[in-house]
């Protein structure tokens, strides 16, 4: 049988907000039910939803730069596809 735990106790465990996992929950990444109360409880066994990692952040200071960091990003978009 598994076991749900509340979002706070489901947040702490995957590291990462509330408002992720509601995130999650809706698009289906999240193994989730609700209680009688319609309150939320995830699933926190088993495989974590497939995390995306932030390869990079960019900014520009001045639109003018805007040819620079569409550089910057087609250069790491082809080296980390």
């Amino acid at each position: 049988m598994k076991k749900y735990v509340t979002p706070k106790e489901a947040a702490e465990h995957l590291g990462v907000s509330i408002s992720t996992l509601r995130r999650w929950d809706k698009e289906g990444r999240l193994d989730s039910i609700r209680t009688k109360g319609n309150q939320r409880r995830f699933c926190v066994e088993g495989e974590t939803p497939q995390i995306k990692p932030i390869v990079c952040y960019a900014r520009v200071s001045t639109y003018s730069q805007r040819d620079d960091l569409d550089r910057q990003a087609q250069f790491l978009r082809a080296k980390y596809p």
